[in-house]
């Protein structure tokens, strides 16, 4: 993956296979949960459109860094030899990235909350004031400190807002206050989660499964220490950009990856069953020609087939099926009332009929 000390210092290949797994990786979680919420037969919520919203977004800052690495962004050498409009283009580029990692990161959490209405809906008082305190926090405190910063840093007058120190102290506040936003929407389901009337084991892995989020808060952190160290230790400028870039695009990807992970059981179970399904089918198929191969070389063929038979294969097994020549022979016509009292009459054929008034002596 390369350092800060790598000779040449070109992570131009790294940054390209990351950025294309992400992608990859990214569009197939995004399928799953559609998928799965088609296998349910349940229309989608508002939810499932916020995690289109966040994937469309973060497909653009994975471009985007691509843009950056096809630009020379992560090639110290081409970075060099920049003119003064190129450095320019990198610039807003950069910028760009920035402004579509914080309306990801910011559609993917607001995802995570209305799944979490749409599951647990607000009948409990608590969940409903920790749910409202963290959408309020999102939208109207760390959305607008964040774009406050990118709008400083886009500024022509950034040098009169003292801009180097304030990058200093912005960047690490950012990051820990997107980490304690992670932190208080991750923990906002435990509490529900608890009383339900479950066996510990299952409740534990539901808890573990909106834990998964937890991943995303790692990578935002370390994101923020790294930035420290970077600052501190001057880093070529090569690998800067490629440290930030690849720590920003994996966050935001790891995010919406949780987010899908956390709805994708009712396909999990499907694909389950079509394995176990088709395992069982292949076995059974093979071990019914087992039985056939070794029934001919001990006993020959055992099919006895007349000149009208056949036989027929089907994905099951081997069915049979026997036809035969049967003579028919047309019986005599009568009525139905002969038809209806033959049974009754068994003894008219042997003896005839007792006569009125007269009774037969045995």
């Amino acid at each position: 993956m390369g350092s800060a000390g790598s000779v040449p210092a070109v992570y131009d290949k790294p940054a390209r296979s990351v950025l294309w797994m992400l992608v990859t990786v990214t569009s197939l979680a995004v399928a799953s949960r559609l998928l799965s919420r088609r296998i349910q037969r349940a229309k989608l919520a508002l939810d499932d459109y916020l995690t289109v919203v966040a994937y469309v977004i973060n497909l653009g800052e994975l471009v985007t860094g691509l843009l950056e690495v096809s630009h020379g962004a992560t090639s110290l050498p081409r970075l060099a030899k920049m003119n003064l409009e190129e450095k320019l283009y990198l610039k807003n580029v950069t910028i760009a990235l920035g402004i579509l990692y914080s309306l990801a990161i910011l559609s993917i959490k607001i995802s995570v909350l209305f799944m979490y209405r749409r599951i647990f809906t607000l009948n409990s008082r608590t969940f409903r004031i920790g749910w409202w305190a963290n959408l309020l926090f999102l939208i109207p405190c760390w959305t607008v400190l964040v774009f406050t910063f990118l709008g400083m840093q886009v500024s022509p007058r950034r040098t009169s807002f003292g801009y180097d120190k304030l990058s200093k102290v912005g960047s690490p506040l950012v990051g820990a206050l997107n980490a304690l936003s992670d932190l208080t929407v991750l923990l906002l389901p435990i509490g529900i989660v608890w009383k339900l009337t479950l066996p510990r084991r299952e409740k534990a892995a539901v808890m573990g499964l909106f834990s998964l989020g937890m991943l995303g808060t790692a990578i935002s952190i370390m994101r923020a220490a790294r930035f420290n160290v970077r600052n501190v230790h001057h880093w070529n400028a090569a690998y800067a950009f490629y440290n930030d870039m690849i720590l920003t695009t994996t966050e935001t990807s790891v995010g919406l990856l949780c987010t899908c992970l956390t709805v994708i059981k009712p396909l999990v179970r499907k694909t389950r069953d079509i394995a176990i399904y088709s395992t069982t089918q292949f076995s059974d198929l093979l071990s019914l020609r087992s039985k056939r191969s070794k029934g001919s070389v001990n006993s020959g063929s055992v099919r006895s087939r007349n000149s009208q038979g056949s036989y027929f294969r089907s994905g099951e097994g081997i069915k049979q099926t026997r036809q035969f020549d049967v003579d028919t022979v047309a019986l005599a016509s009568t009525d139905s009332h002969n038809i209806a009292l033959d049974p009754l009459r068994a003894w008219e054929d042997d003896e005839p009929p007792v006569e009125r008034g007269r009774v037969r002596h045995y």
